[in-house]
């Protein structure tokens, strides 16, 4: 596992890269598993229009176009970065 959450001074950090999340496009909020500071698996729930994530409509697998499925980014690789 990759995706790391982290703790800072003001509140906590993803840093993360997921290909095929199911759905992200149309979610309000994107769950995220990763490896916390402790090196404890951890889920959080992102909120689609947080800055610092990014969701990209890039899901093109055996015809499945409208799943509604794709790439999120989230923190120092993001686009969206704030």
């Amino acid at each position: 596992m990759r995706s790391r959450i982290s703790r800072t001074p003001d509140d906590l950090r993803l840093n993360a890269r997921k290909v095929y999340c199911t759905n992200a496009l149309f979610a309000d909020r994107i769950p995220v598993s990763g490896t916390d500071d402790d090196g404890n698996i951890v889920y959080v729930y992102v909120e689609r229009n947080a800055g610092g994530l990014s969701v990209v409509d890039d899901w093109n697998g055996f015809g499945q176009r409208t799943s509604a499925s794709g790439t999120v980014i989230a923190g120092n690789e993001c686009p969206n970065r704030r």
